[in-house]
């Protein structure tokens, strides 16, 4: 089984995004984790910007982040990816090759999460349990 859900990324407002949305929509936040206590390694200036986040309200999911790398600009030159959670690594990681193929991998981690823009410049966000 595979989720889409659409992930937004903002220049350092993430937070202040997230609560927006719950209070407009009647949600609840069920993640907001800081760049800080990511197992990724983020600049220090970067800690406190949230590295994922999201929010959930009747039959409606948002997930999103601060991208460091567009931090203090008015406007985030990539705002939008879409986020696939997979339940099997084996999915998880042929989906994966496929979509890299003549794209590029922008960010990885110890095997259960991937970054990447496919070959026709959208952004993808890869999970796996």
């Amino acid at each position: 089984m595979k989720t889409l859900t659409p992930y937004l990324m903002f220049t350092g407002k993430c937070r202040e995004a997230m609560e927006f949305y719950r209070d407009c929509l009647d949600g609840e936040i069920t993640i907001m984790q800081t760049c800080g206590e990511a197992t990724i390694d983020f600049p220090e200036e970067a800690s406190e910007m949230i590295f994922n986040s999201e929010m959930k309200a009747e039959g409606v999911c948002i997930k999103a982040s601060d991208n460091p790398a567009n931090h203090g600009k008015e406007i985030n030159e990539s705002n939008f990816s879409l986020f696939v959670h997979f339940s099997e690594q084996a999915e998880f990681e042929s989906v994966g090759e496929k979509l890299a193929e003549g794209g590029s991998i922008t960010m990885q981690d110890d095997g259960h999460f991937l970054m990447l823009q496919d070959k026709f410049g959208f952004s993808w966000m890869l999970t796996t349990a």
